[in-house]
């Protein structure tokens, strides 16, 4: 499968070269994902590395061509080479104050950096965006598809998925937009006449992850879009069928609860984790997940306020496997990992974004990687568009963030620079994204 990612990646440059837009960006997308969550083999280079290369590779032509069609971006593109521009200055300080060598320094904000993809992203027209999100969704229900399969013994989709009890699985391999097509079920005149079976089918295959804090982060993003946006008229049937789902939602939240392996009800959780930094040990031992997540990251915050010359930038970009890492930190809370020095991360957390952003980049970094979900948010908030459902959707992304990676994961950075492409384009071309 290496050969392959290589070929896609070559052969991508001169798509772009060629102004191959739509195969361009669909390729780039096969290669993000793992060849649309297709590739069960495995390659020995990841398809997001040879990303992050193109990425540079391609940046002097799409800014010549953004140059020569000019672009009308001013507030994305300086939010853009702010935040750029801040983890080249993290690479940068981690080197001055000797916290991590170039090498693995390079590893950390290569993730980061994808976000350099947003300028080939913007050239290409809106036309060929609405013609990719079509493909897109077909791609999506296919791979929904796959993942309800994998319960029946059909294993064909790459990624996480444990089948040793049925009623608890762990099913995280989930199609890679199928946040963003729930949302556009809902609004779309594309899916109209499908509208119904689509929301159902993409509500399944979440339940199925028994995943509490994803399926309570959407339920209230969709009342979100129905007040803010929809309205409650327009929005009877969702409401209708969000009050038929309720028992079913509740009832899934209920048993993964049994099994979540709290001993504290949540009254008891709430009141240890504001008791102090030296009683966060009983959290991990007693406490459920979600105050778990949250005493990992008021522990890092604590090591912040104690050791204030990196309160402002972080401790900078260190690696997690660095012995510049597990030599220096002994934190008590940590996202299990039996492959780490203490079977634990230190740094990196898979259970919430905000830890190694935080005790990485400090209160400035943190500022600077929220200010790109603001700027999504607030622009996407003024649409008459299509493009309104990434206000929500963004709401939903944030508090999602509260319990899985985001700016540590590859893929959603360039989920989030798509956003801001899609919101470029319409400018430039002063259209909207009509669907």
């Amino acid at each position: 499968m290496t050969i392959v990612y290589i070929i896609l990646t070559v052969l991508n440059v001169f798509l772009y070269l060629n102004k191959k837009y739509l195969p361009f960006i669909l390729c780039y997308t096969a290669l993000m994902t793992e060849l649309f969550m297709l590739d069960t083999i495995g390659s020995s280079i990841r398809g997001s590395d040879l990303c992050f290369f193109m990425n540079f590779a391609l940046l002097p032509i799409a800014i010549s061509r953004r140059n020569k069609e000019h672009i009308k971006d001013n507030k994305i593109n300086n939010i853009v080479k702010l935040f750029v521009g801040f983890i080249m200055f993290e690479l940068i300080y981690t080197l001055l104050i000797d916290a991590e060598t170039f090498s693995n320094a390079l590893k950390v904000v290569r993730i980061p950096l994808m976000f350099l993809a947003y300028y080939p992203f913007s050239t290409i027209p809106l036309d060929t965006y609405k013609r990719y999100i079509k493909i897109m969704l077909r791609v999506t229900i296919i791979q929904g598809t796959l993942f309800l399969l994998q319960f029946a013994g059909i294993n064909l989709l790459a990624g996480r998925f444990d089948n040793e009890a049925f009623a608890f699985a762990f099913a995280l391999n989930i199609p890679t937009f199928i946040y963003f097509y729930i949302f556009f079920s809902l609004d779309a005149q594309y899916v109209k006449k499908y509208k119904y079976p689509l929301l159902a089918f993409f509500f399944i295959i979440l339940l199925l992850t028994y995943v509490r804090s994803i399926i309570i982060a959407l339920l209230v993003c969709i009342i979100l879009y129905i007040v803010t946006i929809r309205g409650l008229k327009r929005s009877m049937p969702i409401i209708l069928a969000l009050v038929i789902i309720a028992p079913i939602v509740m009832g899934v939240l209920e048993k993964k609860s049994a099994v979540s392996g709290s001993s504290m009800s949540t009254k008891q959780e709430i009141q240890l984790l504001f008791s102090g930094v030296d009683n966060l040990r009983r959290v991990g031992d007693e406490g459920g997940s979600s105050i778990f997540r949250m005493a990992m990251l008021i522990e890092r915050i604590d090591y912040l306020v104690k050791n204030p010359q990196y309160l402002l930038f972080g401790v900078g970009a260190i690696h997690e496997d660095s012995p510049n890492c597990y030599n220096r930190f002994y934190f008590t809370l940590g996202t299990r990992n039996e492959g780490r020095m203490f079977g634990k991360c230190l740094i990196e957390s898979g259970d919430i974004t905000w830890v190694p952003v935080s005790l990485r980049y400090g209160l400035v970094g943190t500022a600077i990687h929220l200010l790109i979900l603001i700027t999504i948010a607030k622009l996407a908030r003024k649409r008459k568009d299509v493009l309104k459902i990434l206000f929500p959707l963004i709401i939903f992304i944030f508090l999602k963030s509260f319990s899985g990676s985001l700016f540590e994961n590859p893929w959603r950075c360039i989920e989030l620079v798509l956003y801001l492409s899609l919101l470029t384009r319409c400018n430039t071309e002063k259209k909207e994204l009509i669907m």
